[in-house]
């Protein structure tokens, strides 16, 4: 059961994500294009920014940096993403009405945000580690560590944003009852 689940949640993503590949090619290609410009500056930044802390030694403290930024900031919009989805949406009466368990709608959605937190970090995290890469001539284990870093990130984000969607969906509960 929690195949049909996940396909349903994969079904959702991509209808989401390429709607209007087929009705408005031109914006497709558009939204390609700045997804490969936000990747190229973002490499050019980084970039730039690395080669000037390689010569204090401190890049490595950049790159921690960065990536403390980039994991609040993707913490700070998955809590609205997770309260979008869990509490506030309309679809789970179907699936809880099925013969399913509760457990299994609670895997499937998690496994849905997963694979939309990784795909949007992916481009931002490779670019990252690519520069740093560059300017910092790493061995294998930088390599291995930067790829499992690219899928374990976004896991450790959606634990983050997991744990602090339910006090934020109830404090804006609160205000919405109470202003």
């Amino acid at each position: 059961m929690i195949g049909i689940l996940l396909r349903k949640e994969w079904t959702r993503f991509v209808r989401s994500r390429f709607k209007s590949i087929g009705k408005n090619i031109g914006g497709t290609i558009i939204n390609i294009l700045i997804g490969v410009a936000l990747f190229a500056f973002i490499l050019f930044l980084f970039n730039r920014l690395n080669s000037k802390f390689v010569n204090y030694g401190v890049s490595d403290k950049l790159l921690v940096f960065v990536l403390g930024i980039v994991t609040a900031v993707y913490t700070l919009t998955g809590i609205g993403r997770i309260d979008r989805v869990v509490y506030d949406s309309n679809d789970l009466s179907i699936p809880l009405s099925l013969p399913l368990k509760p457990s299994e709608v609670v895997i499937s959605k998690t496994i849905g945000l997963y694979l939309s937190q990784t795909l949007s970090l992916f481009p931002i995290l490779a670019a990252l580690f690519i520069s740093f890469g560059l300017q910092n001539h790493v061995s294998a284990g930088y390599i291995i560590t930067a790829v499992s870093a690219l899928f374990l990130l976004p896991c450790w984000i959606l634990l983050f944003s997991a744990l602090l969607s339910a006090p934020f969906h109830y404090a804006k509960q609160f205000m919405a009852n109470h202003s």
